[in-house]
């Protein structure tokens, strides 16, 4: 009976994709099809009409030529061979690419967040060449034969499937980079330990399949700084603002909201930081994250309870390294931040903080990591958690022999 179901399917995917058969073939499949439909109560509604093969829709069905109905796994078939023919296919207009780019992100979207949120440290390798593969199978692009190349017009073609390459490379690294912030970057319930491994994944795929990847995805945490920060600004004076604990339920809402803003701008300092230890960004972007959180450009006024709190991360997961590589420019850094620490110390907290002496027990807590910091006396147990994963990026065998400024993210 597999063997016959199996025949009956191959005969099926030769009538849509345009076989020749003779009318027994013909009824066979559709006395097959008949037998499963009624046999599949997850299966899809019948679909009719359009030209054999057609995509009527991603994770819709697929139309015959002759109306008939086509099995979910026969359509996940074909729109899989239609997804590879048009990454690898011939150029083609500017709609014609633009269709095709948008139906390959709504097939691939979901197996890239099922990988996704699978990685682990024990897994990072084995998952991270899968999605690698998933992205090379879909968005690789057309390619160029060396016939094709030459003669008249040899030029212009080549330009032409460049073009079109970097249209299915920069979908790729929009799509990657949105499965990753969405389930680390901008997820409430996020930890530490899974924005180093998604990180460290994502710079594997940066460094194996375009740099456009790791651009894409430092610009989205940079957006979310600049974004977020405001949001943190306001609920500190918000829970600072004694005045407006008698209307603490009608505010219930709004200050959650605010909160899981907080918990996305965490997420992306932390994930600067990881990618700083891997080695991937100059040690000049961090300094200038530090000199943002801690108030520079904005007057006089010094950094609040919240602000406080992300220098203390990014001090702690980045403090170490950026001491051992760069100390001059670290104690400048420091000298900086202690002076700022001072102020919103004498201000009792400053911007809106609670006067229980919260802000000045964490602007103490700063202090001591800075002095730490500057006296090589600082713990890295904070970075050092997640030594296994620089060590599976620096030994992984894919990556082995790749020098670090190869990591690096423009």
């Amino acid at each position: 009976e597999d063997s016959e179901d199996e025949e009956g399917e191959e005969d099926f995917m030769r009538d849509l994709m345009g076989g020749d058969e003779d009318e027994e073939d013909g009824e066979s499949d559709d006395e097959e099809d008949g037998e499963e439909e009624e046999g599949d109560d997850d299966a899809d509604e019948k679909v009719s009409g359009g030209a054999k093969g057609s995509i009527s829709g991603v994770g819709v069905g697929l139309e015959g030529g002759d109306g008939k109905y086509v099995p979910p796994h026969l359509r996940r078939k074909l729109l899989e061979q239609q997804m590879a023919a048009s990454a690898s296919g011939s150029s083609c207009s500017a709609a014609e690419i633009e269709k095709k780019i948008k139906t390959a992100c709504a097939f691939v979207q979901p197996k890239l967040t099922g990988l996704i949120n699978r990685l682990t440290e024990g897994n990072l390798e084995p998952v991270s060449q899968q999605l690698l593969q998933l992205l090379r199978k879909h968005f690789g692009g057309p390619s160029l034969t060396d016939r094709e190349g030459e003669g008249k017009g040899g030029k212009e073609k080549k330009k032409e499937i460049e073009r079109e390459r970097q249209q299915w490379h920069n979908a790729a690294a929009d799509v990657i980079t949105q499965a990753v912030c969405k389930s680390s970057i901008q997820n409430p319930r996020s930890t530490a330990s899974l924005v180093g491994t998604q990180t460290a994944s994502l710079l594997m795929l940066h460094t194996l399949f375009d740099v456009r990847i790791g651009a894409n995805f430092m610009a989205t945490l940079i957006r979310t700084v600049r974004t977020e920060l405001p949001a943190v600004d306001a609920l500190a004076a918000l829970e600072g603002d004694e005045s407006m604990a008698a209307a603490a339920d009608e505010l219930n809402a709004e200050q959650q909201g605010m909160e899981d803003r907080r918990l996305f701008l965490r997420h992306a300092i932390l994930a600067v930081a990881f990618l700083f230890d891997y080695q991937a960004l100059d040690p000049s972007l961090v300094f200038a994250l530090f000199r943002k959180l801690a108030g520079e450009g904005d007057g006089d006024r010094p950094p609040n309870a919240a602000r406080v709190d992300l220098l203390l991360l990014l001090l702690r997961f980045a403090g170490p390294r950026l001491r051992s590589e760069t100390p001059t420019s670290f104690r400048d850094i420091l000298n900086f931040l202690l002076q700022r620490a001072g102020a919103t110390a004498g201000s009792g907290g400053g911007g809106g903080v609670k006067e229980n002496g919260e802000a000045p027990k964490r602007i103490q807590f700063l202090i001591k990591d800075l002095q730490d910091l500057k006296n090589n006396k600082a713990s890295s147990a904070a970075s050092d958690r997640f030594a296994a994963l620089r060590r599976i990026l620096q030994q992984s065998p894919v990556m082995r022999g790749m020098k670090p400024q190869e990591f690096v993210i423009g």
